[in-house]
């Protein structure tokens, strides 16, 4: 079974390159800013949940179990 090929005009080819470079921009903007860190399986972790998203008697972190990574890294 043969799948068409997409043929993108111009506008379409300068589009798809914007978004590439929007994309490599975020990622290294988050790169700088945030350390990325990879967790063991069966690694217990807290998660910080921000104010806006608890209660005043609720407990600022969440604690939690490392099952699996859906991808490396």
């Amino acid at each position: 079974m043969n799948t068409p090929s997409i043929i993108l005009t111009e506008a379409e080819r300068s589009i798809v390159a914007a978004v590439e470079k929007s994309r490599e921009k975020m990622a290294q903007h988050y790169n700088n800013k945030y350390a990325i860190e990879t967790f063991v399986t069966d690694t217990l972790v807290t998660v910080l949940i921000p104010k806006k998203d608890h209660g005043t008697l609720d407990h600022p972190r969440l604690y939690a179990r490392v099952v699996d990574q859906p991808h490396p890294g």
